[in-house]
């Protein structure tokens, strides 16, 4: 009787040792397991208090934030889940306030996503481009692009100067905006007059829409395809819509209540700086209605509603089919970094004129990603619970990439230990034939352990009618279905030759 011991810390666990003497085996032999120690990757993970927290900054201490996770359990089935719930958390923190404004949150979008050939989980966040877009606009059969007193102006241009009750003449764009802070926004360069009392007599209105406008079967789309809108225009009968004073602004949700505010418009005359900018955006959990106005530092809130995490949104504006009378410019749109419209190149961001809304400065930041638990960490192939271990990475877009491949298998409830230079009398059911395997483990790695000794020892008879010379045993532990098994660490495998 031997005993031999073998050990590896091959990752998927195959032991391949050679050894200096040589092992004599006697005719008609018999091998047994006598036990095995293997530390597998935590394949399944449970997203509770003690690991849902991810905090993170991309520019400083002073703005660090905290990405709360929904609890869960995770393996390879609903994995996608998790990488969205951690991307939707991220996203949902890139909100932009005016208490304690950071400009580098404008136009942020992160992604959680697995590179497909090195098969490595990377989170990273870029910068949207912050401009009209010119060219990727598609307009609707009334609506032109011209230059109006030196600026670049959107109405409908092409129709008799006349008024209607309906807004069917729109411009849409064919990206998503940006799902951390990212929206659509355009100035009121000339207000109607005489279009009538209430919302269907409106100058133009700004929304979002979640009908995909980039794709060739897109419908047509209505004001009451948009998801969410704002616009503004004379809404009581108790006001004379021919002189358009007390002009209000108003908001509405998909199949919603219409919201009507009591804030007035200001209006400074065609082509007037002073003029209201108008934005529909999201702003990390939440999709605004805003309105800008020259020389504030903070916007009117004209609503706010809880945004449906990850959603995209298409950016649209509508005017008053046949009305020559509203017309908008500085039109401009935070599309998503990673809509694939868009190209990740150097981002270039233009300047607005004076009293518009703040931009993004590229400047490069302080970011760093920390876990609160390593276990989440090592799920997602990160070796670190820190990225820098210490300090900040100064850069203007960061993208944190993980060590070890992401391999979210689902446990297994048994092991195979299979011999792979031996030959021994098993057969198995699910491959219809004799398979060299030496043990059935009956335990499983959900604690991220196989730790096993048997109660008795079952000797395998091996197939050897003549003495064998052995310097070299391969063994390999697979799961029951004879996938790979993932390991870390050293492994061990005691047998048994008789």
């Amino acid at each position: 009787m031997k005993l031999i011991r073998l050990t590896t810390t091959n990752t998927e666990c195959i032991f391949d040792n050679q050894f200096n003497d040589e092992i004599l085996v006697k005719p008609n032999s018999t091998i047994a397991l006598q036990n095995i120690s293997v530390e597998t990757v935590n394949n399944v993970i449970t997203i509770d208090s003690d690991n849902n927290e991810i905090d993170f900054t991309v520019t400083g201490n002073n703005f660090a934030k905290k990405a709360i996770l929904d609890f869960g359990t995770y393996t390879e089935d609903n994995h996608q889940l998790l990488l969205n719930d951690i991307q939707n958390k991220l996203n949902s923190q890139m909100v932009y306030n005016n208490v304690n404004p950071e400009r580098r949150i404008l136009g942020i979008e992160w992604k959680v996503d697995v590179l497909p050939q090195k098969a490595r989980l990377y989170i990273e966040y870029k910068h949207s481009t912050f401009d009209e877009q010119e060219g990727n606009w598609n307009l609707s059969g009334g609506v032109e692009r011209r230059t109006l007193l030196t600026k670049k102006c959107y109405a409908c241009f092409n129709n008799p100067p006349r008024e209607s009750d309906n807004l069917l003449e729109f411009c849409k764009l064919p990206m998503f905006v940006a799902r951390g802070n990212g929206g659509v926004k355009a100035r009121v360069h000339k207000r109607s007059v005489n279009v009538g009392i209430g919302i269907d007599f409106q100058n133009f209105l700004v929304g979002l829409t979640s009908i995909d406008l980039s794709s060739p079967t897109a419908p047509e789309i209505t004001r009451s395809n948009l998801n969410y809108s704002m616009g503004f225009g004379v809404l009581s009968n108790g006001t004379d819509p021919t002189t358009g004073t007390n002009t209000f602004y108003w908001s509405q949700e998909a199949n919603g209540f219409t919201e009507i505010t009591n804030i007035q418009d200001n209006y400074a005359g065609e082509g007037s700086s002073d003029n209201d900018t108008l934005e529909m955006k999201i702003n990390g959990g939440f999709v605004e209605a805003l309105v800008w106005r020259n020389g504030s530092v903070a916007p009117l809130l004209i609503n706010r509603w809880a945004y449906n995490e990850g959603q995209k949104l298409y950016p649209c504006i509508f005017f008053n089919q046949g009305s020559d009378k509203s017309i908008a410019n500085n039109l401009r749109v935070n599309p998503s970094p990673f809509d694939p419209h868009i190209a990740n190149s150097d981002l270039i961001y233009n300047e607005l004129e004076l009293g518009a809304p703040p931009i993004p400065q590229r400047n490069s930041g302080e970011n760093f990603l920390q876990f609160q638990s390593q276990n989440l960490a090592t799920f997602l192939g990160f070796r670190r619970l820190r990225y820098p271990q210490t300090g900040f990475i100064f850069k203007v877009t960061t993208d944190y990439i993980a060590e070890d491949r992401f391999s979210p298998q689902d446990v297994s409830d048994a092991f195979i230990i299979e011999l792979m230079n031996l030959q021994c009398e098993s057969y198995d059911g699910l491959k219809n034939q004799r398979k060299n395997i030496l043990y059935i483990v009956p335990q499983s790695d959900s604690t991220g352990q196989i730790i096993y000794e048997p109660p008795n020892l079952l000797p395998i008879d091996l197939n050897n009618n003549k003495e064998l010379s052995l310097r070299n045993i391969r063994i390999r532990c697979v799961r029951n279905d004879y996938t790979p098994l993932q390991i870390r660490g050293l492994a061990t495998l005691t047998l048994i030759l008789n």
